[in-house]
């Protein structure tokens, strides 16, 4: 094998571990900045910050009916996470490998919330390297804080939960959950039912931008 070719092998070797550090940081700053949103938003019991991010459609099934004089209506099945109604709205970085998904029910005092960290539709899933680098980061920011582990029967899931309700009178838990395998990752701020004047004002108040349907050509039209 010549100098030269030693030399090539090196340098790619080289620009390979240097592309996948650098899209490593990307990822944890890309989560952090999101979990940090729904953290704030969620704890506090406030409006969720999205400046900065692009609003995503949600995944749908539904048909495009005609409905006389009115034009036409857009009728929706729920394809939420785990057959979960809509999400109250997607947002994500332009161009990055994860979501933030906003999740809303209602209760008899409004609606209490989850915003949740996942992996962006149709992106690269996490790595195993990614997954326990992204894990540590959050129990790191979970043990700093007021907040108390909560036992769980799956290893691959950490979850904490906060000493105090927030202001909406709801007990808040944070979990975590990644799997290198499939490339799965979810991580969530949530206020937890079962108090009984938890929720509020949805925390997507004045944030979603409506998204019109256009009616289907009609030919010769």
């Amino acid at each position: 094998m010549s100098r030269f070719s030693l030399i090539g092998k090196s340098l790619l070797a080289y620009l390979t571990v240097t592309l996948l550090v650098g899209q490593a940081a990307a990822l944890e700053a890309e989560w952090a900045d999101l979990f940090e949103r729904c953290d704030e938003a969620v704890a506090n019991g406030d409006h969720l910050n999205v400046a900065g991010l692009e609003e995503r459609l949600p995944n749908f099934t539904g048909a495009l009916i005609e409905q006389e004089p009115y034009g036409y209506r857009l009728e929706l099945e729920p394809t939420g996470p785990g057959g979960r109604a809509l999400p109250s709205g997607i947002w994500a970085d332009e161009g990055g490998r994860l979501e933030m998904w906003l999740l809303e029910y209602p209760t008899r005092a409004g609606f209490r919330a989850i915003c949740e960290v996942r992996n962006g539709r149709g992106a690269v899933g996490v790595t195993e390297a990614e997954a326990s680098t992204l894990r540590d980061l959050f129990l790191e920011r979970s043990k700093t804080a007021q907040r108390y582990e909560v036992a769980t029967d799956n290893p691959r899931i950490a979850a904490f939960q906060f000493e105090e309700h927030n202001a909406r009178g709801c007990p808040i838990i944070t979990s975590f959950s990644a799997d290198a395998e499939s490339g799965y990752l979810r991580s969530s701020v949530s206020e937890a039912a079962g108090a009984p004047n938890c929720g509020g004002p949805s925390l997507a108040r004045d944030l979603i931008t409506p998204h019109g349907v256009a009616p289907p050509k009609v030919q010769g039209g």
